[in-house]
């Protein structure tokens, strides 16, 4: 999980961030 979201950056992140 965190490995996509270093993929796809900053954005990921906040996508991430919202699931929680």
């Amino acid at each position: 999980m965190f490995g996509a979201i270093q993929k796809v950056g900053r954005n990921g992140f906040a996508a991430a961030a919202s699931s929680l």
